[in-house]
């Protein structure tokens, strides 16, 4: 797995959205859990902005240092 519990990222429900109206939406998250790699999701997330806890996909997250998030 890219990320580890703690880690700040950003999350983008919508990543591959050719639209750019839902591919623009971008939240700052924290990774609170990881799951094993047999398993359908890949991190629990703590969603800063409005305080919900999501299950998610790796390919949603992207690194706080990434400019093109």
């Amino acid at each position: 797995m890219k990320y580890k519990v703690d880690d700040w990222v950003f999350y983008k429900p919508f990543p591959n959205d050719e639209s750019k109206v839902l591919n623009s939406i971008v939240e700052r998250a924290v990774v609170l859990w990881v799951y094993q790699k047999d398993e359908y999701y890949d991190y629990d997330i703590y969603i800063e902005s409005n305080g919900k806890k999501k299950k998610v996909k790796e390919y949603q997250l992207f690194p706080i240092s990434d400019p093109t998030y």
